[in-house]
């Protein structure tokens, strides 16, 4: 039996084996008070700008090269998944954030007072 599988993009691979989710046990509802599972979460590029600390949201982020960033959809049940765009494309479509196309997916569950993923 195969691990993994690949989505829809020919590229992308997922876990299949349930074990590799057997932290969905840990999850906990009292995370959703922290969590809007209605909405996408987009990553942060943080860089020094004259010795202070600059967050910027990744997509903004001109000051590297890279033009990858992530972004995160959280589920009620427990699941994620983590979608991988390029700040380059000037228009984003539905089939960018389908997890039976591309991203990764995972758990996320409460361990002592910190939500891990």
């Amino acid at each position: 039996m195969s691990e993994t599988e690949i989505l829809q993009n020919g590229y992308s691979k997922v876990a299949v084996n349930p074990r590799v989710y057997s932290n969905k046990s840990l999850f906990d509802t009292s995370i959703l008070k922290q969590v809007d599972t209605s909405v996408m979460y987009e990553e942060y590029a943080v860089y020094d700008d004259d010795s202070k600390s600059v967050q910027i949201l990744a997509r903004h982020d001109h000051q590297h090269a890279d033009t990858y960033y992530g972004s995160y959809r959280f589920y009620n049940n427990g699941c994620f998944n983590y979608f991988t765009l390029n700040r380059m494309d000037t228009i984003l479509t539905a089939d960018m954030f389908n997890p039976d196309i591309k991203g990764y997916g995972g758990v996320y569950y409460k361990q002592k007072d910190n939500i891990k993923i």
